[in-house]
């Protein structure tokens, strides 16, 4: 087992969520790993610790990453639900948006390299597929959110990793957050209607499992030499039906 204070230092933000709980699960013996989240510790290992904080007060998150001075912070902490982000929208710009930017900013002082977790939507499919280069056209609040937040974390420069995911599935390791087969599950065992997209949507969606392993071959993990953009897609596109072109990201392969 290796030695405590030989350990690299890693923040997760979003613990409680699906990508973030994925990452937890994959960290290996070298990382001292510290999880921070809304919720109370979903886990307990000799690598791990737990923090618990406010996104609506990010001054307490701004004081662990300093006490703590890692190598590397990965923020996926967001308010994800695109209806509840056009409905408060305040909510969702102090999350998305003002919390990223103290985080960009206690990493720039800490010199700590960031991992931003940002997303496929902020494309609007019409010109599938996309690569890293291609121009944002949020269609919701939420993705107009995710814009903003990029941008600051852009000014990093080859501190920073913009890692924009396409809808990820599989089932929770440790938190479910906003797993749409874990929702959807939930909802058939307790005979709920299921809504699932529409006729004519594809999306190209990397396993949660697999997206761990695919960030470190690439470099952009969070002891890779990668900086910048890195989008992240499944092997194909997966749709419904119709004639649309499928909003996969780019070619990229687990």
């Amino acid at each position: 087992m290796a030695n405590m204070t030989a350990r690299k230092k890693l923040v997760v933000t979003g613990a409680h969520g699906f990508v973030a709980g994925s990452i937890l699960a994959q960290a290996g013996e070298e990382w001292q790993v510290h999880a921070i989240s809304r919720g109370e510790p979903l886990a307990r290992q000799d690598n791990l610790c737990w923090h618990t904080f406010d996104p609506l007060a990010p001054e307490e998150l701004v004081q662990i990453i300093r006490d703590e001075g890692p190598e590397v912070v990965i923020h996926t902490a967001a308010l994800a639900d695109i209806d509840l982000c056009q409905t408060h929208p305040e909510i969702a710009r102090a999350i998305n948006v003002d919390l990223t930017r103290r985080v960009a900013s206690v990493c720039t002082a800490a010199g700590c390299k960031l991992v931003f977790c940002s997303t496929d939507t902020i494309f609007n499919g019409e010109h599938a597929p996309y690569n890293e280069d291609d121009l944002p056209g949020p269609v919701n609040f939420y993705a107009e959110t995710k814009v903003e937040a990029e941008q600051i974390v852009a000014r990093l420069g080859p501190q920073a990793v913009i890692a924009r995911l396409s809808l990820v599935v599989g089932l929770p390791v440790l938190g479910a957050g906003n797993s749409f087969l874990a929702r959807m599950l939930a909802a058939f065992i307790a005979g709920r209607t299921v809504a699932v997209p529409g006729r004519g949507q594809f999306f190209s969606c990397p396993h949660a499992c697999r997206l761990h392993r695919r960030s470190n071959r690439r470099g952009a993990g969070a002891g890779g030499p990668h900086a910048g953009g890195c989008h992240h897609g499944g092997p194909g596109a997966a749709g419904t039906g119709g004639r649309q072109s499928p909003r996969n990201l780019s070619s990229q392969r687990p």
